[in-house]
């Protein structure tokens, strides 16, 4: 049996006592521990020894974490500190999370099976939600797989929080396994996108990939593409289609055949635009190309924007003057979606600021006309210049913005949810030129949540 590293009652690092053992992975050990100086109860996770040492790996670490923590958000396992702890082999490097007191995902497909669309529809909604948030502060897990959700009793009975797990760490440790003559590639084998496989730039897209992986695990019992190797596995992605889903399942719901299937596209660009997008295809909202952005980029400013997610609809109404106007230009218009500010500040509406943006992302991106900044770009930016969710850019930030993203337009607003479960919602949005700081087009609207 391989010994643990630390023992009930162990204290680690001078400040957490070892409650109890829960698992190990392929990254190191997982306990659950109490915080003495918070008197709260954490998960623990120790690193592969070989990090410990490795001052490089650890200042990653750091930096990923840092990020990580940044993302509060219910679907997403809150990341607290990475810390070390002498002992006779060494230091041993660990983390602190929160603690999810449920299973795995995976754990859950082994004990009880495939997962019906009726129930796997929340699972979807929740974890592509997750994925969604971090993807907002620049994030991404490039290696999510069902080991990483954990499905935790909330609320009434039956009812279930999704949570992803490990953000962070997926992005920054060295990972175990698969490796390549020209160096590591990371993320698991069953769950890589074909952008991983040949070790390209990783994205958004490679977490929207994962998410099929895992849909169609959750409803087949199975993974998409078998083998007899790890390096098998990962290979044959490129040189085969993924495999329909109803092939195993032949009464599957059409839609969600063919959301997997998108999903599994080998080229990021066929995928979807963004992860909130798979939950709504399967219900199926399908949102419009806004018109509004057609007129933008033919160099008016504003028109009718009419779009919908589960349960939301918002309206753009058309504001455009020749005093606002601008020239058509040869070159594809670039938009960057900035933040939309949560003024409620209502915990359990704060998904609905990622979701409209990444909705406004995805009708930015639709039809070909316009360059979307990515996502991730925006984020570094907004970071490094420590911009508020929602706010007009001054001249400083619309300079920088320029340069470095070679925006044409930002795209900003705010939304307040009003009153209790049948709230309604009011939705500000503003359309500023980047080149002269103009606000070309802005309105608001109300509407049911």
């Amino acid at each position: 049996m391989q010994q643990r590293t630390f023992q009930d009652g162990d204290i680690v690092a001078s400040r957490y006592r070892v409650i109890r053992f829960i698992a190990r992975g392929g990254a190191g050990e997982v306990y659950e521990a109490e915080d003495a100086e918070l008197h709260a109860r954490v998960a623990l996770k120790t690193l592969r020894p070989e990090a410990a040492g490795d001052e490089p790996v650890l200042a990653r670490f750091r930096r990923e974490i840092s990020l990580a923590r940044k993302i509060t958000h219910p679907n997403v396992c809150r990341v607290f500190d990475l810390g070390l702890h002498p002992s006779a082999q060494g230091q041993i490097s660990f983390l602190t999370m929160e603690l999810l007191d449920g299973e795995s995902l995976r754990g859950r497909l082994q004990r009880a099976g495939r997962i019906r669309p009726p129930e796997a529809l929340g699972i979807v909604e929740q974890m592509a939600a997750g994925l969604s948030a971090a993807h907002a502060h620049g994030v991404v897990h490039r290696d999510f797989k069902s080991d990483n959700v954990m499905l935790v009793p909330a609320g009434e009975e039956g009812q279930l929080r999704v949570v992803v797990t490990d953000f962070g760490l997926a992005r920054s440790a060295e990972p175990a396994g698969l490796t390549t003559g020209a160096g590591v590639v990371r993320g698991t084998a069953a769950y890589m996108a074909p952008e991983q496989v040949r070790g390209g730039d990783i994205g958004p897209p490679a977490d929207v990939y994962a998410l099929g992986v895992v849909m169609f695990e959750m409803v087949t019992g199975a993974l998409p593409f078998g083998g007899e190797t790890v390096m098998e596995v990962a290979f044959r992605r490129l040189n085969a289609p993924a495999p329909s889903p109803r092939g195993l399942v032949p009464d599957l719901d059409p839609r969600w055949d063919r959301a997997i299937l998108r999903c599994l596209e080998r080229e990021p660009a066929k995928r979807y635009a963004g992860a909130t997008e798979v939950p709504a295809s399967l219900r199926g909202a399908r949102p419009p190309r806004a018109p509004w952005l057609r007129l933008v980029s033919a160099g008016a400013a504003g028109a009718l924007l009419l779009a919908s997610v589960p349960g939301l609809w918002w309206w753009w109404r058309t504001h455009a003057s020749p005093t606002t106007a601008l020239r058509a230009a040869p070159a594809r218009r670039a938009v960057a979606v900035l933040g939309l500010r949560n003024l409620s500040e209502r915990a359990d509406a704060a998904w609905l600021g990622t979701a409209l943006a990444e909705l406004l992302s995805s009708e930015v991106s639709a039809g070909g006309e316009l360059r979307r900044v990515p996502a991730e770009t925006v984020a570094r930016l907004r970071r490094e210049l420590a911009l508020p969710d929602g706010g007009q850019l001054g001249a400083d930030a619309l300079a920088r913005m320029r340069d470095t993203t070679h925006a044409d337009y930002v795209i900003f607003g705010s939304y307040l949810a009003l009153g209790g479960v049948e709230a309604n919602l009011r939705l500000e949005l503003q359309l500023q030129d980047v080149r002269t700081g103009e606000i070309v087009a802005t309105d608001s609207q109300t509407g049911p949540e």
